[in-house]
């Protein structure tokens, strides 16, 4: 797997009037081609790192949930064949929104065995994503082995931004 190569801040003072409600005021994304860049403002519940922390936390959580469920058959996540279309599979993923279905899009789509991969929330109040992929063998094991790789990442990248504390409670 690739290594991560960043920079890292977190920074303040992004909405400072909106900062009276919510624990997390302002979240601010960017995507580029090879890197991600997020601005992240408190209200002063937690602080900018303890966010980060659990957002991330959150993220290992689902894929690792994710993969939990793939790999047992879980009701939550049901893999169907596309009828007339070789290879095509349909994996209906209950109790999930975009924040899954983005991420497994961008893990599986960089293999170049994945001739399509997409997914669409059928109706925006329900927790269903439908992950749409086509690829020619070995679905689940390719499916979990690409989560593995993220989840192990993303603790690779806490623990660069982290103190070995943290690092300890995540490895």
């Amino acid at each position: 797997s690739e290594g991560i190569v960043g920079k890292y801040s977190l920074n303040k003072g992004l909405k400072t009037n909106n900062a009276r409600w919510q624990t997390c005021t302002n979240v601010g994304f960017y995507h580029d081609i090879n890197s991600y860049s997020y601005d992240i403002e408190t209200c002063g519940v937690y602080n900018n790192k303890t966010i980060l922390y659990m957002a991330v936390e959150t993220l290992i959580k689902k894929l690792e949930n994710f993969i939990n469920n793939i790999q047992n058959e879980s009701d939550d996540t049901r893999i169907k064949t596309v009828p007339n279309v070789e290879n095509m599979y349909n994996i209906i993923i209950n109790k999930e929104n975009h924040t899954l279905g983005n991420i497994l899009v961008e893990l599986l789509y960089k293999d170049k065995n994945v001739e399509f991969c997409s997914y669409k929330q059928p109706h925006p109040l329900e927790d269903i994503i439908v992950l749409q992929i086509k690829r020619s063998n070995n679905l689940i094991d390719f499916m979990v082995e690409r989560c593995n790789e993220c989840v192990k990442s993303v603790k690779l990248l806490l623990n660069e931004i982290f103190d070995e504390t943290i690092e300890r409670k995540l490895l």
